[in-house]
């Protein structure tokens, strides 16, 4: 009967869990900017939420979706599709699991013909709320992209939140 127990709480812990994202993946008018997309932009992110005093990063003084912005560089459409290509690598390779933090240190902002799709990637609680005009929504995600996007930064000096 115990395991019977934790089996099922495990079950609809999970449940719940996977159950706060709301979709799979990008959803069909994300996907159009995604693809579409003519300028990009990456973002370093400092993980502590603007209005929190504790951090300790110098910042640019600008935000992105409440979290202070450490640096950014605009993306080269090659760099610009290997980054999008990471991102939604990690959306299908989530397990369905997450921490209940959210500490991003990873933004993208991607732009197709006026329409922006933003990306707060937090690859350490395995979580992205992805923006678009005034929705926004949470996905599960991989770790495993996390290294392009490091890569990314180091290319363009952009220093990584500890």
């Amino acid at each position: 009967m115990h395991r019977l127990c934790l089996l099922l709480g495990s079950t609809l812990l999970l449940s719940f869990v996977a159950g706060c994202a709301s979709g799979p993946g990008f959803e069909e008018t994300e996907t159009a900017v995604l693809e579409k997309s003519d300028r990009g932009e990456l973002l370093a992110l400092d993980p502590v939420p603007k209005g929190d005093d504790a951090s300790k990063t110098t910042t640019t003084g600008e935000d992105f979706h409440g979290y202070r912005v450490l640096g950014r560089a605009q993306l080269d459409k090659d760099e610009r599709e290997r980054l999008i290509g990471a991102a939604r690598g990690a959306v299908d390779d989530n397990e369905g699991r997450a921490m209940k933090c959210f500490n991003p240190r990873h933004g993208l902002r991607v732009v197709a013909q006026g329409d922006t799709v933003d990306l707060v990637i937090c690859f350490e609680c395995l979580q992205m709320k992805v923006y678009q005009g005034a929705q926004e929504r949470l996905l599960l995600i991989g770790q495993e992209q996390e290294r392009e996007f490091d890569e990314a930064f180091s290319r363009h000096s952009l220093q990584k939140a500890p």
